[in-house]
């Protein structure tokens, strides 16, 4: 039996993928921005931080290993 709203499903499925360096500040970036009681503007600034993760997560890949 599932337990918690999908919006908490789907925070804990980014969480795990994301792995931020601070995942307070990172948890509430993401619940600001994904608030479904807010206007549009929600949705682009979620779209643009995971933009912004994608490309630290690519960089991050690309680094040699030392």
């Amino acid at each position: 039996m599932p337990v918690g709203t999908p919006s908490t499903c789907r925070f804990t499925q980014e969480l795990v993928k994301v792995r931020p360096e601070d995942p307070i500040l990172w948890m509430a970036d993401y619940l600001r921005d994904n608030n479904p009681n807010t206007n549009a503007d929600a949705a682009a600034r979620a779209a643009k931080r995971r933009r912004l993760d994608e490309e630290a997560r690519a960089a991050e890949a690309a680094k040699p290993a030392v």
